[in-house]
């Protein structure tokens, strides 16, 4: 088989580009909120940053950036939750649920 692309199958992964050096094919995940959150109180958590982030399977500065980020992730959460609430909430159970919750989010944001 030569080196031509034209030659091979459209299903056949390209290890290397045309100068024949290795292309790096590393496979990106997308977390949502909660497990970014769940991931930075681990961290805080009296454990290193190494733990939490062989714990998520992430790298070191995944765990750095999301410390750095956290309380824009608290917000975001807040955001999120108020709309799944403002969706499903029509009991006084349920408004209760999202003041104890309001009051957690934005007290750890302060």
């Amino acid at each position: 088989m030569s080196n031509d692309n034209s030659d091979r199958e459209p299903d056949e992964l390209q290890l290397y580009d045309d100068e024949g050096t290795p292309v790096n094919r590393k496979r990106r995940r997308n977390h949502d909120t909660a497990t970014k959150l769940e991931a930075v109180k681990w961290a805080h958590d009296k454990n290193p940053i190494t733990s939490a982030a062989k714990e998520f399977r992430v790298t070191r500065s995944c765990i750095k950036d999301w410390k750095k980020k956290e309380p824009e992730l608290m917000r975001l959460s807040f955001i999120l939750l108020l709309k799944r609430w403002r969706k499903t909430a029509s009991t006084t159970t349920k408004r209760r649920e999202f003041r104890k919750t309001k009051k957690r989010c934005c007290s750890k944001r302060q």
